[in-house]
Protein backbone atom coordinates (compact mmCIF):
# COMPACT_ATOMS: atom_id res chain seq x y z
CA UNK A 1 0.00 0.00 0.00
CA UNK A 2 3.00 2.30 -0.28
CA UNK A 3 1.68 3.46 -3.65
CA UNK A 4 -1.60 4.55 -2.09
CA UNK A 5 0.27 6.73 0.45
CA UNK A 6 2.24 8.34 -2.38
CA UNK A 7 -0.84 8.95 -4.53
CA UNK A 8 -1.80 12.28 -2.88
CA UNK A 9 1.78 13.54 -3.23
CA UNK A 10 1.90 12.56 -6.90
CA UNK A 11 -1.47 14.23 -7.47
CA UNK A 12 -0.31 17.42 -5.73
CA UNK A 13 2.85 17.48 -7.87
CA UNK A 14 0.69 17.24 -10.99
CA UNK A 15 -1.51 20.10 -9.79
CA UNK A 16 1.57 22.20 -8.97
CA UNK A 17 3.05 21.53 -12.43
CA UNK A 18 -0.29 22.52 -13.99
CA UNK A 19 -0.44 25.74 -11.95
CA UNK A 20 3.16 26.62 -12.80
CA UNK A 21 2.33 26.03 -16.45
CA UNK A 22 -0.50 28.60 -16.27
CA UNK A 23 1.94 31.49 -15.98
CA UNK A 24 4.54 32.52 -18.50
CA UNK A 25 7.95 33.21 -17.01
CA UNK A 26 9.30 36.40 -18.53
CA UNK A 27 12.49 36.32 -20.53
CA UNK A 28 15.62 36.68 -18.45
CA UNK A 29 16.59 40.24 -19.23
CA UNK A 30 18.39 42.88 -17.24
CA UNK A 31 16.15 45.55 -15.79
CA UNK A 32 17.28 48.88 -14.44
CA UNK A 33 16.59 48.65 -10.75
CA UNK A 34 18.74 51.10 -8.89
CA UNK A 35 18.14 53.53 -6.11
CA UNK A 36 19.34 56.56 -8.05
CA UNK A 37 16.70 58.95 -6.69
CA UNK A 38 17.37 57.83 -3.13
CA UNK A 39 21.13 58.28 -3.61
CA UNK A 40 20.68 61.77 -5.11
CA UNK A 41 18.37 62.79 -2.27
CA UNK A 42 20.86 61.63 0.33
CA UNK A 43 23.80 63.31 -1.42
CA UNK A 44 21.95 66.61 -1.75
CA UNK A 45 20.50 66.51 1.76
CA UNK A 46 16.98 66.75 0.31
CA UNK A 47 15.79 63.19 0.85
CA UNK A 48 12.13 62.88 1.86
CA UNK A 49 11.41 62.15 5.53
CA UNK A 50 11.62 58.45 6.31
CA UNK A 51 14.21 57.79 3.61
CA UNK A 52 16.96 55.33 4.47
CA UNK A 53 20.40 56.69 5.31
CA UNK A 54 22.46 53.89 3.75
CA UNK A 55 22.60 52.37 0.29
CA UNK A 56 22.85 48.65 1.05
CA UNK A 57 20.20 45.99 0.34
CA UNK A 58 19.35 45.57 4.05
CA UNK A 59 18.96 49.29 4.82
CA UNK A 60 15.15 49.39 4.55
CA UNK A 61 14.74 46.50 6.95
CA UNK A 62 17.48 47.59 9.34
CA UNK A 63 16.41 51.24 9.48
CA UNK A 64 12.68 50.59 9.10
CA UNK A 65 12.74 53.21 6.36
CA UNK A 66 12.05 53.43 2.65
CA UNK A 67 13.71 54.34 -0.61
CA UNK A 68 12.49 57.16 -2.83
CA UNK A 69 8.98 56.38 -4.18
CA UNK A 70 10.22 56.31 -7.80
CA UNK A 71 12.95 53.84 -6.83
CA UNK A 72 10.38 51.70 -5.00
CA UNK A 73 8.14 51.61 -8.10
CA UNK A 74 11.08 50.51 -10.26
CA UNK A 75 12.08 47.84 -7.74
CA UNK A 76 8.49 46.59 -7.46
CA UNK A 77 8.38 46.01 -11.23
CA UNK A 78 11.63 44.05 -11.00
CA UNK A 79 10.30 41.99 -8.08
CA UNK A 80 7.10 41.30 -10.03
CA UNK A 81 9.27 39.70 -12.73
CA UNK A 82 11.00 37.55 -10.10
CA UNK A 83 7.62 36.52 -8.67
CA UNK A 84 6.41 35.49 -12.12
CA UNK A 85 9.55 33.41 -12.64
CA UNK A 86 9.21 31.67 -9.26
CA UNK A 87 5.46 31.26 -9.77
CA UNK A 88 6.23 29.57 -13.13
CA UNK A 89 8.62 27.19 -11.36
CA UNK A 90 11.69 28.73 -13.00
CA UNK A 91 13.98 29.87 -10.20
CA UNK A 92 16.98 29.64 -12.55
CA UNK A 93 15.39 32.29 -14.78
CA UNK A 94 14.76 34.48 -11.72
CA UNK A 95 18.45 34.14 -10.86
CA UNK A 96 19.41 35.07 -14.42
CA UNK A 97 17.24 38.22 -14.19
CA UNK A 98 19.00 39.15 -10.95
CA UNK A 99 22.44 38.59 -12.43
CA UNK A 100 21.65 40.52 -15.60
CA UNK A 101 20.33 43.37 -13.46
CA UNK A 102 23.50 43.36 -11.36
CA UNK A 103 21.63 42.26 -8.25
CA UNK A 104 24.02 39.47 -7.37
CA UNK A 105 22.87 39.30 -3.74
CA UNK A 106 19.37 38.39 -4.92
CA UNK A 107 20.70 35.79 -7.36
CA UNK A 108 22.71 34.26 -4.50
CA UNK A 109 19.72 34.31 -2.18
CA UNK A 110 17.73 32.28 -4.73
CA UNK A 111 20.53 29.77 -5.41
CA UNK A 112 19.53 27.13 -2.84
CA UNK A 113 16.05 26.91 -4.40
CA UNK A 114 17.66 25.83 -7.67
CA UNK A 115 19.77 23.13 -5.99
CA UNK A 116 18.80 19.75 -4.63
CA UNK A 117 20.89 20.35 -1.52
CA UNK A 118 19.55 18.93 1.74
CA UNK A 119 20.56 19.14 5.37
CA UNK A 120 21.48 21.93 7.75
CA UNK A 121 22.41 24.52 5.09
CA UNK A 122 19.03 24.06 3.42
CA UNK A 123 17.24 24.48 6.77
CA UNK A 124 19.16 27.69 7.51
CA UNK A 125 18.33 29.05 4.04
CA UNK A 126 14.63 28.21 4.46
CA UNK A 127 14.62 29.94 7.86
CA UNK A 128 16.11 33.06 6.24
CA UNK A 129 13.41 32.91 3.52
CA UNK A 130 10.76 32.57 6.23
CA UNK A 131 12.09 35.60 8.11
CA UNK A 132 12.13 37.77 4.99
CA UNK A 133 8.59 36.68 4.13
CA UNK A 134 7.48 37.94 7.55
CA UNK A 135 9.32 41.29 7.25
CA UNK A 136 6.55 43.84 6.72
CA UNK A 137 9.08 46.44 5.57
CA UNK A 138 10.04 44.30 2.56
CA UNK A 139 8.17 44.84 -0.73
CA UNK A 140 5.14 42.57 -1.24
CA UNK A 141 6.49 40.73 -4.28
CA UNK A 142 9.77 40.03 -2.48
CA UNK A 143 7.87 38.71 0.51
CA UNK A 144 5.79 36.52 -1.82
CA UNK A 145 8.88 35.03 -3.47
CA UNK A 146 10.49 34.12 -0.16
CA UNK A 147 7.23 32.96 1.45
CA UNK A 148 6.83 30.40 -1.34
CA UNK A 149 10.49 29.38 -1.24
CA UNK A 150 10.39 28.95 2.54
CA UNK A 151 7.62 26.36 2.19
CA UNK A 152 6.69 27.37 5.74
CA UNK A 153 2.92 27.50 6.38
CA UNK A 154 3.36 30.16 9.07
CA UNK A 155 5.37 32.40 6.69
CA UNK A 156 2.74 31.98 4.00
CA UNK A 157 0.05 32.84 6.55
CA UNK A 158 2.00 35.88 7.82
CA UNK A 159 2.37 37.13 4.27
CA UNK A 160 -1.27 36.35 3.55
CA UNK A 161 -2.75 39.42 5.19
CA UNK A 162 -4.92 41.55 2.93
CA UNK A 163 -3.30 44.81 3.98
CA UNK A 164 -1.02 46.91 1.81
CA UNK A 165 1.97 44.95 3.13
CA UNK A 166 0.32 41.62 2.40
CA UNK A 167 -0.89 39.55 -0.45
CA UNK A 168 -3.17 42.06 -2.14
CA UNK A 169 -1.86 42.86 -5.60
CA UNK A 170 0.47 39.87 -5.71
CA UNK A 171 -2.10 37.17 -6.34
CA UNK A 172 -3.68 38.58 -9.46
CA UNK A 173 -5.43 35.52 -10.86
CA UNK A 174 -7.33 32.51 -9.66
CA UNK A 175 -4.30 30.39 -10.62
CA UNK A 176 -2.05 32.56 -8.42
CA UNK A 177 -4.42 32.09 -5.49
CA UNK A 178 -4.60 28.31 -5.90
CA UNK A 179 -0.82 28.19 -6.26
Amino acid sequence: HAASRDAPVAWMREVLAWLEGMVHAPAATGMRCGWDNTCQGLASGRAPAGTINAMDPDACSRERGAVHPDDRAMENEFLRVLWNCVRAGDVERAQACCTMSQQWWRAASLAPAAQAERGQLRRVWKAACRDLARDVTAPSFERAVYAVLSADPAALQAFGSNGEDGIRGVLNSWYDKVY
